[in-house]
Order: structure tokens, then sequence, then C-alpha cells
């Protein structure tokens, strides 16, 4: 059985470090992205509009990359694909917490943003399932501020007309 929170309901777009008890567990259960590629990409994928495939979809999923043989509500031990529950549960949302953590930006293949615990070396004896084509290719860029307030515009835009 999938969870559908009761109204009101809220959704997070931010770190882990956000928890609001309202909160309808998108941002928890899927991903905790930083950055605002993230947060555009993880609006794309709740929405029905970005298919990440596996084993593409463990890099992408802060729940995949944590709890890789775990399941929750969301996501199985094979990977975590697109539910239109995500949907329902986010278009129910009146409102939206947007955090922006960071500037940095994981990137792989040019298009696909990821979350930094996919490819921190510092952690990829604790977290060791992300894909050596990944690891090998990946890079790190930082956004200048006229990107984030570009993206900013961007994201208020995909959430209207959600109070943000």
């Amino acid at each position: 059985m999938v969870y559908i929170p009761r109204q009101p309901n809220i959704t997070i777009l931010g770190s882990c470090r956000n928890s609001i008890p309202s909160s309808n567990r998108l941002n928890s259960d899927i991903n905790c992205p930083h950055c605002t590629k993230e947060i555009i990409q993880f609006i794309k994928f709740i929405s029905g509009n970005l298919d990440l495939t596996n084993p593409l979809s463990d890099i992408f999923s802060l729940s995949r990359i944590l709890f890789h043989a775990e399941s929750n509500e969301y996501c199985d031990p094979v990977g975590i694909s697109y539910n239109t529950v995500f949907t329902e549960i986010f278009n129910r949302s009146p409102l939206c917490v947007v955090e922006i953590s960071s500037r940095k930006k994981f990137i792989y293949d040019n298009r696909f943003y990821m979350h930094h615990l996919a490819v921190d070396k510092r952690y990829t004896t604790k977290y060791p399932h992300t894909p050596k084509e990944v690891l090998n290719n990946y890079k790190i860029e930082d956004q200048d501020y006229n990107e984030i307030e570009k993206d900013i515009l961007l994201i208020r835009e995909m959430l209207s007309p959600k109070k943000c």
C-alpha cells in the first residue's frame, strides 16, 4: 500500500536537513536535492516528465544510494521508477518549501544531475553501487549567480500555482 498524505501536505525540495511534520515525504523518501539543477530534475521526475531508468536511478535518488538493498514505499531493491502516485501527491500539495543548499552540481553525461553521495570518494565503500562508468566520467561544476537566478525563476514557473 502506498502512503498518500492527508491534506494539507507540504512538498519539500531540498536537503535532508529539512523536516516538516506535514510534509508529504516525497523529498525524504526519494531524493534530497541540493542545487537548483537537481531540484529541477526532481520536479520533472515526480511530475512524470523525466525517465531515470536503471541503473541510473540509483545515482539520482538519495534513497537508492543510502538504502540500496532496502525498500520504502517508492523504491524497491531494483531501483526507483516513476509512479503516478508521485504526481498525485505533488499535485495535491498547495505549498512547496525550496532550499538551495549548494552551488555545486554533480553531472553525468552532460544532462543528469546526481546526489553528491553517488560519487563522493570518501563514501565509495559505504555506498558502492554507483556504476564505474559514472565514477570515471562525472564532473563537478560551480553554478554562478546568474545560472542560479535563472533556475529559481524556472522552478517558480514549474511550481506555479503552488505557494513557495
